[in-house]
């Protein structure tokens, strides 16, 4: 019993002086895109920068080598997240690649790469 009240006095004063706060949409849709490093991010607020300065040429070329470094980054993501699970697959709902089974009915669209 005094424990309980020690607990939920403790409790309240963590979540009063150190509460945890929500992701914003920006910052949700970036956690699901773990490919995405923080030298990416940088190059992504410098091509911003090029944009909003409005040196077209620069800004194009920058935004040619970003998507570029973009792509590579995520095909290598996702060829160590498959070669890392390949004997698993059951378990992450990968089963009918390995049977060869494979239509776009059954396969989680989050795994389709490229169509």
């Amino acid at each position: 019993m005094a424990f309980s009240k020690i607990c939920n006095k403790l409790n309240k004063l963590v979540n009063k002086h150190a509460a945890l706060k929500p992701l914003s949409k920006c910052k949700f849709k970036q956690s699901l895109k773990p490919w995405i490093t923080k030298g990416l991010l940088k190059s992504i607020k410098i091509k911003i920068a090029l944009f909003a300065e409005g040196d077209i040429d620069k800004y194009k070329i920058y935004r040619d080598k970003i998507t570029t470094l973009i792509r590579q980054s995520k095909k290598l993501y996702y060829h160590a997240y498959f070669t890392q699970h390949m004997n698993d697959m059951k378990k992450h709902g990968l089963e009918s690649m390995r049977q060869g089974t494979v239509t776009k009915g059954n396969l989680n669209p989050l795994l389709v790469l490229s169509e």
